[in-house]
């Protein structure tokens, strides 16, 4: 149930991502505490699916917690097994004490791996920006500061679970030398058919009290994890502000824009658009574009064009009125080219294609349209170049043709274009607006924002000017208005950056994130031991798991030596019975104290060794992020035009989650695992017919 679970999970929170407002909060401790989507995809669905994994072990442990107690009233009586229940109703506070305060270091934990987590996924972004300016050192040191508060959150994590852990052995210790000691103090002895049947048992019991900390611990981790996702669903999508247009007509009716808002909530805790926070809106709009021509709007440097854009396409707040408008909702795709170019970190051709199937006489008239032959025979793959991330790889004029062409191949009736002259010179933006008006376009609604009048003005049908937050002008476009200076053609065009080197066809492409098996070998544990604390950590390591297995057998042997020692046989009954009872007295003690001795040892063995477990696990966690941000930092250019940001993102997340949580966790559970088969096996060869129940 924990696959399907977490897929389903996974899948939820990610079409949310796509579908959550883009606002600011009015507070920046809101923003900080905000639940990150690539945490919650990461880790929290992971904890949750935990749960979904082991939520049955809870009615089943109280009908084991049952039935151990009837078998116990029956073997040893109502006395032991209630000194037994004393004990255990007793531990039942400690359980919870431990679990809240467990939980509540977690809580934090979470929220500290979110702002580190927000920090690396600014510098991942950022990162050329970072090596340009050779700050490599002051994002290191910001990073390494998230990261040490993370560090101090887990310790307090480890000790918690330390503490939970130690007290899952010694409750069913306290239990079990209650129910012994009680039962040979009102027996006087405990016979061989008593103690076996006990030792079968009581690890029932045992299991059920330790195991329930443990599931209920991933219950409450799961409840938080769940209201971390809750409260990510629960924020405020992108309202859909676009009414359906049939016709294709987009029309604006005493509309009144803003970019996505902050967010107020109210005392019903109902999330409210604050209109009077609105410092640039375009109001009062009655604007209608004719369908299939072309319309250009224009206006100042921030008068408003890119917003009238993106009310277009439906990515603002509707304040008042109201919006017709084609959508991909409807079964109408709007093809939308922004102006700063966003490209696929794929090939030229993938992003021209953008998922359409290939029709091979229609791909070569757009790249004719915009002018990208000359560009692709400078290419080293042509076509098959891989842009890199954001098209870093292309220059600005080539990532807008890229761009250009992505929206003239598809099926769109409507484009709407944001300036998509300002990257290219007079000659290349002659033939691009050839393009926007020739054969691929035709028929097309055109909605262009740009600053080159001169350019359009031969063929536009409508003309918006924006000013003074309002719509000044629009209407049909006056043919006889006194026309700007027209573009001079004869400038070269700009074909392609410099290359210094020619990437190799293998080592250029995009390295796509594959299924990746870990190498197991003993390079890949020796660096991780030795980063734990090394030869010495290690020693410490091995010799408290051997010692830990020895004193737990050692405590069930002398368990089941309890009055197993008989007299041999005397002839005279009293000297017999006298002999035997004072024997069987010394016995009985000796065995009880060593069965307590035990028991107080390995209690403590598991403290200090779950400490050493938890400091070395600390260790090495820290060492290796410092490693991997160090390596990260200083990779050539090259690695980062060619590497996934999210493979990276992954690494830093995912990966070192996992190094700080369970990697040691695991291997020490394996260790105990293997050292009780090797117990098995050594009883086995001892006594060979034990282990015919064990034959399948």
């Amino acid at each position: 149930m924990a696959i399907p679970v977490r897929a389903q999970l996974i899948m939820a929170l990610f079409q949310k991502a796509l579908r959550v407002k883009d606002s600011k909060t009015s507070s920046k401790k809101d923003s900080q505490s905000k639940p990150d989507a690539v945490n919650l995809i990461s880790s929290d669905t992971l904890s949750f699916s935990k749960f979904m994994a082991v939520n049955h072990y809870i009615p089943s442990s109280f009908i084991r917690f049952f039935f151990a107690v009837l078998f116990l009233i029956r073997l040893l009586g109502w006395q032991s097994t209630l000194a037994a229940m004393i004990a255990t109703v007793m531990s039942v506070p400690v359980h919870m004490s431990v679990i809240k305060h467990e939980r509540a270091a977690r809580k934090k934990l979470a929220m500290t791996r979110d702002k580190k987590t927000k920090a690396i996924t600014e510098a991942m972004h950022s990162l050329r920006q970072i090596k340009f300016s050779a700050s490599e050192t002051q994002w290191e040191e910001r990073i390494d500061s998230f990261r040490l508060e993370e560090l101090r959150h887990l310790r307090l994590c480890f000790n918690a679970s330390n503490i939970r852990s130690v007290w899952s052995v010694a409750s069913p210790f306290i239990i079990a030398a209650t129910s012994v000691c009680t039962y040979a103090y009102i027996k006087g002895s405990m016979s061989p058919s008593t103690i076996f049947p006990m030792v079968e048992l009581l690890p029932h019991l045992q299991g059920t009290l330790g195991f329930l900390p443990v599931v209920f611990h991933d219950y409450f981790s799961a409840r938080s994890n769940a209201r971390r996702m809750e409260d990510f669903l629960r924020r405020p999508e992108q309202e859909r502000i676009l009414k359906p247009s049939p016709s294709g007509c987009v029309s604006f009716w005493k509309a009144s824009v803003a970019w996505p808002s902050y967010e107020i909530r109210s005392e019903a805790n109902e999330v409210k658009k604050d209109t009077s926070s609105h410092e640039f809106a375009l109001r009062d709009i009655d604007l209608e574009f004719p369908v299939g021509e072309l319309s250009v709007i224009h206006g100042k440097t921030g008068s408003g064009k890119s917003l009238l854009l993106a009310a277009i396409i439906g990515e603002v707040d509707l304040l008042a009125g109201h919006i017709e408008a084609p959508s991909i909702a409807d079964g109408q795709p709007v093809a939308f080219v922004s102006q700063t170019p966003w490209l696929l970190n794929a090939t030229i051709k993938e992003n021209i294609l953008f998922g359409s199937p290939l029709d091979e006489e229609r791909y070569k008239e757009v790249l004719k349209a915009c002018a990208l032959y000359p560009d692709l025979a400078a290419l080293p793959d042509g076509d098959e170049t891989q842009v890199g991330l954001r098209g870093v790889k292309l220059s600005g004029g080539q990532r807008a043709r890229v761009a250009f062409g992505r929206a003239l191949y598809s099926s769109a009736q409507t484009m709407v274009l944001d300036d998509i002259f300002s990257a290219l010179d007079a000659h290349v933006s002659r033939e691009i607006f050839n393009a926007l008006t020739g054969k691929l376009a035709k028929g097309r609604t055109r909605i262009l924002a740009t600053h080159r009048l001169s350019l359009c003005l031969s063929e536009a049908r409508s003309m918006v000017h924006v000013e003074n937050n309002t719509i000044v002008y629009a209407g049909i476009s006056d043919l006889n208005a006194p026309q700007l200076e027209l573009a001079q053609p004869g400038v070269d065009i700009e074909l392609v950056t410099p290359v210094n080197e020619k990437p190799d066809k293998d080592s250029g492409g995009r390295k796509r994130a594959k299924a990746r098996t870990a190498r197991a070998d003993l390079k890949v544990y020796s660096s991780y031991f030795t980063a734990a604390g090394g030869l010495g950590f290690t020693l410490i390591y091995v010799l408290g798991l051997v010692t830990k297995q020895l004193l737990s057998a050692l405590t069930t042997w002398a368990l089941g030596r309890i009055n197993t020692s008989r007299p041999k046989d005397t002839s005279d009954p009293l000297k017999e019975t006298s002999w035997g009872s004072a024997s069987q007295s010394n016995d009985l003690q000796r065995y009880l104290y060593l069965y307590l001795l035990g028991s107080l040892v390995t209690l403590g063995l598991e403290i200090l060794y779950n400490l050493h477990v938890s400091s070395g696990s600390l260790r090495a966690s820290n060492v290796l992020f410092r490693e991997m941000t160090l390596r990260v930092f200083r990779m050539p250019l090259l690695w980062l035009d060619t590497t996934p940001i999210g493979e990276i993102l992954r690494r830093f997340t995912v990966d070192v989650r996992n190094v700080d949580d369970h990697v040691l966790s695991t291997m020490s559970d394996f260790a105990d695992t293997f050292m009780k088969l090797i117990i098995v096996v050594c009883v086995g060869y001892g006594f060979p017919w034990s282990q015919l129940p064990c034959v399948p």
